[in-house]
């Protein structure tokens, strides 16, 4: 089964990478200590690039943060006929 997240134990850093691939950033979620945060360059925010994600600040030692896939699956009722 293929990786659909990514776990780290906060530092100092704000970067994170990630390994799992994605159709559009809004597939892309990050959580800290289970609280989703939102795509934004506030202080609770995050930004993204291409495989990784910057904090809007620094988490704390013990903060948990999740890098995860959140990809929807919608289909067309023309599809299922």
């Amino acid at each position: 089964m293929a990786t659909t997240e990514n776990n780290y134990t906060g530092s100092t850093a704000t970067t994170y990478s990630f390994t799992f691939p994605y159709l559009k950033s809004t597939d892309v979620k990050v959580s800290k200590n289970g609280t989703v945060l939102d795509l934004g360059s506030g202080a609770t925010e995050y930004t993204q690039a291409t495989t990784s994600i910057t904090l809007g600040a620094a988490p704390l030692a013990t903060d948990k943060i999740r890098i995860y896939s959140c990809l929807l699956y919608t289909s067309d009722a023309a599809d299922e006929e």
